[in-house]
């Protein structure tokens, strides 16, 4: 059956159960996977859909959907290390050219904020490094450790 749902990947794991939820919002089965691979890591914490206001600069949990906010799918921390994740979708990233060039200026937009902080660029991890739990285990892993 194909869905209608974009930005959603939907492989058949039999053996998964997925909740469609990360920290009490909706997500898809990659952003759980990832969710639950930072959450096998107990020196990391994170927040989920952080967004950086595009007025004030600040990041933020509140989504204001102004014109040029841009929003961080996993903002991670250890310590005084903080990483920005960006999970990309099979529809929403890799469909269009143009997505190409809306993911590369959120991705600038992010690093800018990154660098203002002190920190280094923000991570982006596609979909098919979060195909199943075990895969996205071993990709978060190496990412963060």
């Amino acid at each position: 059956m194909t869905s209608l749902l974009p930005g959603r990947v939907f492989y058949f794991n039999a053996d998964e159960e997925l909740t469609g939820q990360v920290q009490e919002q909706d997500a898809s089965d990659i952003e759980e996977r990832s969710a639950r691979a930072i959450d096998k890591l107990p020196e990391w914490e994170y927040a989920f859909r952080l967004r950086i206001n595009p007025i004030t600069g600040n990041l933020s949990a509140e989504h204001t959907n102004l014109t040029g906010e841009v929003e961080i799918d996993f903002f991670g921390q250890r310590g005084n290390e903080y990483k920005a994740i960006l999970v990309d979708g099979e529809i929403s990233h890799f469909y269009a050219l143009w997505q190409r060039a809306a993911d590369e200026e959120k991705t600038e937009k992010i690093n800018a904020f990154m660098k203002r902080i002190g920190q280094g660029e923000a991570i982006r991890i596609p979909f098919w490094q979060l195909a199943d739990q075990d895969t996205a285990d071993r990709t978060i892993r190496n990412l963060l450790m």
